[in-house]
């Protein structure tokens, strides 16, 4: 092997654990992706019968996740164990940047794999059931192979585009980031283009225009991935440097005037469970203080006050709206914990190691990220809010038409809150179905449950023809759903504390097959 392709796999390794594979493992991984990816495309699709319009949803889609994982993955680099190894190998810039980008490359093959399959499988359970019209074999694998096409040939353009954020940190360049930032959200703005196209315009999305795209992406795309990949090289690399030595300064300048008595008292002040929760929320704050990432959650909260404002006219679009933003942190929560083990595996040790109940260590971690889903709900109603509060000034929407939908409002909140505390501790009895490949196939209907519960929200808890707010929500639902939830979550929880060290078990076996 040569130094490109060792350096471009051990990029590739950070993710691998948590990608799809032909081993039991990554098959158990890709079986509960696809189940969430068709959870979702059940519940976007259940006014659509378009399989073309699905195809396409999945090379947005492919487009966004690709995008964003580049950009996350380079904004949090300084937060990596192997920072200062990686910045000190005696190779040059170029050769370093060109195997992380490979690295991701190998990502986002099987990312684009993987929704293509999970579109396939939705299409053909939607035309098993009679909610799609199924197509000839010769039209269904043409469409494949043209959207599998144009996935695949923009994944250098969307990982160089996610990488080159790191070009912005400094100077001038920061106005950039404005442009960036759009550019980042157009896959999402994508969506809405799809889902309201009608028959006629179909043609833009025909095999052959995508593989007329594929070819525009090729000839025009590859070469401005070059470009980008050089300028990381050079201004990115520096920026890299420059913000390691910039938080070690920061560091050291906090930490004059503390002794280790203070620490030691300061310390004591809290009980065990409250500096296991501290622990868990200090994590989440500090990704959240990143420059970057608080202009990009400062972009997103502009957009939905804009979408508060633009709804507020509409009944049916301003509920709507609000089940979306609490609909996605719910989710995007309950897919983080189903990989928890994974993504924070090299620290479990560490934290089993905490001489505390193993129930502590469990309940710290659920409430930590609770507390984190909840402020970004709170954050996106009040930016929701506010998008109403112009439209009523403005005068799109009276207060009477606001009193009507606060009932809503409040009813939405509360189950999907509901819904993110029984849905955590749920998922935490994964660590005694770990405990054999037969009891981990028996787990994944659970996973399928989660990942399936916007659909269950929208079938049982709110109305099917929904005209007005008038209507009354269904609190009694919400009011069993507690009962029966609650008391499985805690045993879930209570089985996870039991059984959470099978995980360090599982990852020795691993260490000792390699």
């Amino acid at each position: 092997m040569t130094t490109l392709s060792r350096l471009a796999h051990f990029e590739f390794s950070r993710f691998s654990s948590s990608l799809p594979g032909l081993t039991s493992r990554g098959i158990k991984i890709a079986i509960s992706y696809l189940a969430l990816i068709i959870a979702g495309g059940i519940y976007f699709f259940r006014e659509n019968n378009s399989p073309e319009i699905v195809f396409a949803f999945g090379v947005t889609l492919s487009w966004g996740i690709l995008m964003s994982l580049s950009m996350s993955h380079i904004m949090t680099f300084w937060a990596q164990p192997q920072r200062e190894w990686w910045l000190s190998l005696p190779h040059s810039r170029s050769l370093l940047v060109s195997a992380k980008a490979l690295g991701l490359m190998r990502v986002g093959l099987r990312v684009v794999i993987l929704i293509q399959l999970a579109c396939l499988c939705y299409y053909g359970v939607a035309a098993a059931s009679g909610r799609m019209n199924p197509l000839p074999a010769g039209q269904l694998i043409a469409i494949v192979g043209a959207n599998l096409v144009i996935s695949l040939s923009f994944i250098p353009v969307a990982v160089l585009l996610g990488l080159s954020i790191c070009t912005m940190y400094n100077g001038w360049a920061r106005w950039g980031l404005i442009p960036y930032l759009i550019i980042m959200q157009s896959p999402y703005g994508l969506f809405g283009i799809l889902m309201e196209m009608k028959s006629s315009e179909f043609r833009a999305i025909s095999p052959d225009y995508l593989l007329l795209y594929s070819l525009g992406i090729v000839v025009i795309g590859w070469p401005i991935a070059y470009v980008l990949m050089r300028l990381i090289s050079g201004i990115g690399m520096k920026n890299m440097a420059d913000v390691r030595l910039r938080i070690k300064s920061t560091a050291s300048s906090r930490s004059t005037g503390k002794n280790k008595d203070d620490l030691i008292r300061s310390a004591n002040k809290l009980s065990g469970f409250a500096i296991l929760y501290s622990l868990e929320r200090e994590r989440f704050r500090y990704y959240g203080s990143i420059k970057s990432i608080r202009m990009v959650k400062y972009a997103i909260l502009s957009l939905i006050a804009l979408g508060g404002f633009l709804s507020s006219a509409y009944s049916t679009a301003l509920l709507e709206m609000m089940q979306i933003l609490f609909m996605l942190p719910v989710l995007g929560a309950s897919v983080y914990m189903m990989n928890k083990g994974n993504i924070e595996r090299k620290n479990l040790q560490w934290w089993l190691s905490f001489p505390l109940p193993r129930s502590h260590l469990v309940l710290a971690q659920i409430a930590g990220l609770w507390m984190t889903v909840v402020r970004i709900i709170g954050a996106l109603s009040a930016a929701y809010g506010f998008g109403i509060a112009m439209g009523i000034v403005t005068g799109r929407m009276g207060m009477q038409h606001l009193m009507e939908h606060i009932e809503w409002f409040a009813y939405t909140l509360v189950l999907y809150i509901s819904m993110l505390t029984i849905a955590l501790g749920m998922l935490q009895s994964s660590y005694y179905f770990m405990k054999s490949t037969l009891l981990t196939y028996i787990h994944l209907p659970l996973y399928m449950l989660v990942g399936f519960q916007t659909v269950i929200i929208n079938e049982f808890f709110f109305p099917k023809n929904f005209v007005t707010p008038a209507q009354v929500p269904y609190w009694d639902y919400v009011g069993i759903l507690l009962a029966i939830g609650l008391p499985i979550a805690a045993l879930s929880t209570w089985i996870g504390a039991k059984y959470m060290q099978v995980l360090l078990n599982i990852q020795s076996k691993s260490t000792n097959q390699r």
